[in-house]
């Protein structure tokens, strides 16, 4: 009986006892990622200042200077003294025509921004009658003209050449930018045409309306745009790469 015992004993020594499984407890919870409140936009300054431009009103910001130049462009000069946008109204929708802000009868050129590096391009918004500049960090002022006429006087030197002197205005709308320069010439144009409605067969062709770009985009600074009516036409590159005649 004690054998039996001692091996019953043994027996129960060699056998393992089961693990008792871990309790995982509670896991931890991360805290949700959070986003930082962002910052609200500083409120677009209100245009305060009236200003007439050909028999348009123009209103800008509080300070804006205007001088109206001899062929009625007038250059806005406005004031930047803290971020936001600047608003600015018409007394007609504002549209944008490649890049230009523009009314009904009245072209405004983009607004550039004053900064210590040197002047450039201040993004804008279009909104019914009005519009916003924003300008870029740095910024002390920006600067812009407007204006009613893009021809100042044209006249007919020959039967088939036409010199066109256009306004200040016109010679700063697209320098540089072929895009603009050919959706601009037909309202340049069409202040010609009015001038001249016995020749509009000889104005109202692609080599007159290619000419008339080229002078936009590569040749603003010519004191005449002259058209040679009776040149065929050669695309606006064509006429760029020939001094645009």
């Amino acid at each position: 009986m004690a054998l039996i015992a001692v091996a019953a004993l043994c027996a129960s020594c060699q056998q393992a006892e089961s693990p008792r499984p871990v309790d995982p407890g509670t896991p931890a919870v991360s805290p949700s990622p959070t986003s930082p409140t962002p910052s609200p936009s500083p409120p677009i300054e209100a245009p305060t200042t009236q200003i007439d431009v050909g028999g348009h009103r123009v209103e800008a910001p509080e300070g804006t200077r205007a001088e109206a130049q001899d062929d009625g462009t007038v250059a806005l000069t406005v004031p930047v003294s803290g971020p936001g946008a600047l608003g600015f109204s018409l007394d007609t929708p504002a549209d944008v025509v490649s890049g230009r802000l523009a009314g009904d009868g009245i072209w405004l050129t983009r607004p550039l921004a004053v900064t210590p590096s040197g002047s450039r391009n201040a993004p804008f918004e279009t909104e019914g009658n009005g519009f916003a500049v924003t300008p870029p960090e740095g910024a002390t002022g920006l600067t812009l003209l407007a204006g009613t006429a893009l021809v100042v006087e044209s006249e007919w030197e020959s039967s088939t050449r036409m010199f066109v002197y256009p306004s200040l205005l016109a010679r700063s709308l697209a320098t540089g930018d072929p895009m603009g320069a050919t959706a601009l010439a037909p309202d340049v144009m069409a202040e010609v045409i009015a001038a001249h409605p016995d020749r509009k067969d000889r104005l109202s062709t692609p080599s007159a309306l290619n000419q008339l770009a080229c002078h936009l985009v590569g040749a603003p600074e010519k004191e005449s745009w002259n058209l040679e009516t009776e040149r065929p036409d050669k695309g606006l590159v064509g006429f760029m790469v020939d001094r645009c005649n």
